[in-house]
């Protein structure tokens, strides 16, 4: 299995929990290192349809999470773009940060050490994955 389809199913099993026992963002800040992986028009599709999910199962007004996706994305997007970087550790920060502002929004737990583990974890597949040079 490749990297993209471990992440689809990693998605679409965290949708359920997070729309009923998790309260943490992991869905989120997941389709954010989908998306910084593997920017492109079939990622997009996958994570805007789990966001819509996402929402229909968390009870709140459907699209609200495509909008905060899509804020987040344009903001990884154009900080690409404006320094020409490939550098993951600093989509990781940007991930840290949109995840726990998309927290304080949406009624997740404001606990900072829940989105440290986020980043924690996020910092570990990425530095797995460079490691099997199975990125770019």
């Amino acid at each position: 299995m490749n990297i993209r389809n471990v992440l689809l199913i990693l998605t679409i099993v965290l949708l359920p929990f997070e729309g009923t026992i998790l309260s943490l963002p992991l869905v989120f800040a997941l389709s954010l290192l989908f998306y910084t992986l593997f920017p492109d028009e079939s990622t997009l599709l996958v994570v805007f349809a789990a966001g819509f999910v996402l929402d229909i199962l968390r009870i709140i007004p459907s699209g609200s999470t495509l909008i905060a996706m899509a804020a987040a994305f344009l903001i990884i997007f154009f900080w690409r773009r404006l320094f020409e970087t490939r550098d993951l550790r600093v989509a990781l920060g940007i991930i840290f940060v949109c995840s726990f502002v998309y927290a304080k929004f949406f009624d997740y737990s404001a606990n900072v050490l829940f989105y440290c583990s986020i980043f924690v974890f996020s910092a570990a597949v990425v530095s797995y994955l460079t490691k099997r040079k199975s990125l770019w």
